[in-house]
Protein backbone atom coordinates (compact mmCIF):
# COMPACT_ATOMS: atom_id res chain seq x y z
CA UNK A 1 0.00 0.00 0.00
CA UNK A 2 1.41 3.35 -1.03
CA UNK A 3 0.98 6.61 0.88
CA UNK A 4 0.01 9.40 -1.53
CA UNK A 5 2.18 12.52 -1.26
CA UNK A 6 1.55 15.72 -3.23
CA UNK A 7 4.54 17.85 -4.32
CA UNK A 8 4.41 21.51 -5.35
CA UNK A 9 7.21 22.37 -7.79
CA UNK A 10 7.36 26.13 -8.22
CA UNK A 11 9.63 27.45 -10.97
CA UNK A 12 10.45 31.12 -11.16
CA UNK A 13 10.57 33.17 -14.34
CA UNK A 14 14.37 32.83 -14.20
CA UNK A 15 14.10 29.01 -14.37
CA UNK A 16 15.08 28.35 -10.76
CA UNK A 17 13.10 25.98 -8.53
CA UNK A 18 11.88 26.67 -5.00
CA UNK A 19 13.12 23.93 -2.66
CA UNK A 20 13.00 23.45 1.11
CA UNK A 21 15.10 21.57 3.64
CA UNK A 22 13.36 19.43 6.23
CA UNK A 23 13.93 20.34 9.84
CA UNK A 24 16.61 18.40 11.67
CA UNK A 25 13.97 17.10 14.10
CA UNK A 26 11.73 15.72 11.31
CA UNK A 27 10.48 12.19 11.96
CA UNK A 28 11.43 10.96 8.48
CA UNK A 29 14.57 11.97 6.54
CA UNK A 30 15.60 14.96 8.69
CA UNK A 31 17.76 17.54 6.93
CA UNK A 32 16.94 16.27 3.43
CA UNK A 33 15.90 18.69 0.69
CA UNK A 34 12.52 18.39 -0.99
CA UNK A 35 9.84 20.14 -2.96
CA UNK A 36 7.13 21.33 -0.55
CA UNK A 37 4.44 18.73 -0.14
CA UNK A 38 2.66 16.28 2.07
CA UNK A 39 -0.25 13.94 2.59
CA UNK A 40 -3.74 14.91 1.40
CA UNK A 41 -6.34 15.50 4.08
CA UNK A 42 -9.48 13.35 3.96
CA UNK A 43 -11.50 14.40 0.89
CA UNK A 44 -8.70 16.62 -0.44
CA UNK A 45 -7.40 16.10 -3.98
CA UNK A 46 -3.66 15.74 -4.48
CA UNK A 47 -3.45 18.96 -6.50
CA UNK A 48 -5.30 20.91 -3.79
CA UNK A 49 -2.95 19.34 -1.26
CA UNK A 50 0.10 20.60 -3.19
CA UNK A 51 -1.30 24.15 -3.09
CA UNK A 52 -2.08 23.90 0.64
CA UNK A 53 1.31 22.45 1.52
CA UNK A 54 3.16 25.26 -0.30
CA UNK A 55 1.10 27.78 1.66
CA UNK A 56 1.69 26.00 5.00
CA UNK A 57 5.38 25.27 4.55
CA UNK A 58 6.58 28.45 2.82
CA UNK A 59 3.71 30.93 3.01
CA UNK A 60 3.47 31.14 -0.78
CA UNK A 61 0.27 30.99 -2.85
CA UNK A 62 0.57 28.91 -6.03
CA UNK A 63 -1.67 27.55 -8.75
CA UNK A 64 -1.08 24.20 -10.39
CA UNK A 65 -0.15 24.50 -14.05
CA UNK A 66 0.58 20.86 -14.92
CA UNK A 67 0.66 17.44 -13.31
CA UNK A 68 3.76 15.31 -13.83
CA UNK A 69 3.62 11.50 -13.84
CA UNK A 70 3.34 9.92 -10.39
CA UNK A 71 6.43 8.27 -8.92
CA UNK A 72 6.33 5.26 -6.62
CA UNK A 73 9.09 4.29 -4.21
CA UNK A 74 9.34 1.65 -1.51
CA UNK A 75 11.60 2.63 1.39
CA UNK A 76 11.08 -0.78 2.97
CA UNK A 77 9.78 -1.58 6.45
CA UNK A 78 6.23 -0.80 5.35
CA UNK A 79 7.00 2.73 4.11
CA UNK A 80 6.08 3.11 0.45
CA UNK A 81 5.10 6.39 -1.22
CA UNK A 82 3.41 7.51 -4.42
CA UNK A 83 4.56 11.04 -5.22
CA UNK A 84 2.20 13.27 -7.20
CA UNK A 85 4.38 16.13 -8.51
CA UNK A 86 2.72 19.29 -9.82
CA UNK A 87 4.38 22.15 -11.63
CA UNK A 88 3.12 25.36 -10.06
CA UNK A 89 3.20 29.08 -10.65
CA UNK A 90 3.48 31.56 -7.81
CA UNK A 91 0.44 33.83 -7.85
CA UNK A 92 2.09 36.97 -6.46
CA UNK A 93 5.68 37.32 -7.69
CA UNK A 94 6.40 39.89 -4.95
CA UNK A 95 5.56 37.34 -2.26
CA UNK A 96 8.72 36.07 -0.53
CA UNK A 97 8.88 32.51 0.83
CA UNK A 98 9.27 32.04 4.57
CA UNK A 99 10.60 28.99 6.44
CA UNK A 100 7.32 28.27 8.25
CA UNK A 101 7.45 24.46 8.42
CA UNK A 102 10.94 23.82 7.11
CA UNK A 103 14.50 24.59 8.21
CA UNK A 104 15.31 26.78 5.19
CA UNK A 105 14.43 27.39 1.57
CA UNK A 106 16.32 28.29 -1.60
CA UNK A 107 15.76 29.11 -5.24
CA UNK A 108 18.07 26.82 -7.25
CA UNK A 109 18.95 26.45 -10.92
CA UNK A 110 18.15 23.01 -12.34
CA UNK A 111 21.87 22.18 -12.63
CA UNK A 112 22.28 22.78 -8.87
CA UNK A 113 19.51 20.41 -7.76
CA UNK A 114 21.55 17.15 -7.85
CA UNK A 115 24.12 18.53 -5.38
CA UNK A 116 21.56 18.48 -2.55
CA UNK A 117 20.68 15.49 -0.38
CA UNK A 118 17.24 14.35 -1.64
CA UNK A 119 15.00 11.49 -0.48
CA UNK A 120 15.45 8.43 -2.69
CA UNK A 121 11.86 8.77 -3.93
CA UNK A 122 12.73 12.17 -5.45
CA UNK A 123 15.86 11.16 -7.37
CA UNK A 124 14.16 10.43 -10.71
CA UNK A 125 12.17 13.68 -10.47
CA UNK A 126 15.30 15.70 -9.73
CA UNK A 127 17.08 14.01 -12.66
CA UNK A 128 14.17 14.83 -15.01
CA UNK A 129 14.02 18.49 -13.92
CA UNK A 130 17.78 18.81 -14.25
CA UNK A 131 17.69 17.31 -17.76
CA UNK A 132 14.93 19.75 -18.81
CA UNK A 133 17.17 22.64 -17.74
Amino acid sequence: MYQDIALAIARGDDGRYLVARRRDDAAHLPGFWEFPGGKPLPGETVDDCAVREMREELGVEVIVTRALPPITHDYGQGRAVRLHPFLCRIVDKKQQPQALECAEWRWLAPADLPALRWPDANRSLVAALTAEG
